[in-house]
């Protein structure tokens, strides 16, 4: 199986999440772990890919600039081409929640906009939903959340069950 992760990072978490799915996959597999901004959407688009998993950081509320950019051109790409991937799957990291977390900011309100990006993105299987890591503690700058491992083990096994 031919699997691309794709990541957004500006502080190396999203890059943990990428290289830790790609431990789940690579035995089997051939897995190529990319920068959203190395890789072009086109060259993206000209792949055959039986996975395609992606994420990145909020910024300010929203999926960061560069992946939402990123993904609307692939998906605009294999659209054009009237391809399908047959698997595609989400992530996104974000801070902790607390009560004083202005609703726009919260992950609730962030991950319907990841899920926005997931429906519309031609993939003939696809998770319900999008998958989440807290970073801590408030900044996007802190480690990931205590227990993140065992998410990426959740979120491959959700994959792998599509």
């Amino acid at each position: 199986m031919k699997i691309f992760i794709v990541y957004d990072s500006k502080f190396g978490n999203n890059k943990r999440i990428a290289e830790r799915l790609s431990d789940y996959f690579k035995d089997d597999n051939e897995v190529r772990i990319e920068y959203a901004k190395e890789i072009s959407p086109k060259e993206l688009g000209a792949e055959d890919i039986d996975l395609l998993i992606f994420g990145g950081p909020l910024r300010m509320g929203n999926p960061s600039f560069t992946i939402r950019r990123w993904a609307k051109k692939v998906a605009k790409i294999l659209k054009k081409q009237n391809k399908t991937l047959p698997k595609t799957a989400v992530w996104g990291s974000h801070a902790r929640n607390d009560p004083d977390t202005p609703e726009k900011f919260s992950w609730n309100a962030s991950k319907e906009k990841w899920n926005v990006i997931l429906k519309q993105f031609p993939a003939d299987n696809k998770p319900s939903d999008v998958i989440g890591f807290t970073v801590k503690p408030d900044t996007l700058a802190g480690p990931l959340e205590e227990g993140w491992e065992n998410i990426v083990k959740d979120f491959v096994e959700v994959i792998k069950n599509l």
